[in-house]
């Protein structure tokens, strides 16, 4: 489900596999050249999965690079969520 929420803001709602066996539902925003990932979880369910309550990150150079810092434990999350957005073709809008 992809639509436009701002004229530099547009939302998609995902589910990836996290640290759980249960898929994780997430709410992705793109704004300018960074993206934002909230995940739709209670406080319980984000400690259950290891994920803080949003993560942000650009693409440069054909690489996701968080925004938290270069140790971010949750990258491998943010690059599931490219990829999807990649076959998506979410990035050109």
């Amino acid at each position: 489900m992809l639509f436009e929420v701002a004229p530099y803001e547009v939302r998609v709602v995902l589910l990836l596999l996290c640290a759980t066996v249960n898929p994780v539902e997430f709410e992705v925003y793109r704004e300018g050249e960074a993206y934002r990932i909230v995940p739709i979880l209670d406080d319980k369910g984000l400690r259950l999965a290891n994920l803080p309550k949003e993560l942000r990150f650009v693409y440069k150079e054909r690489k996701v690079i968080s925004l938290h810092g270069e140790k971010d434990g949750n990258l491998h999350v943010m690059q599931d969520v490219y990829a999807v957005l990649s076959d998506l073709n979410f990035k050109t809008l």
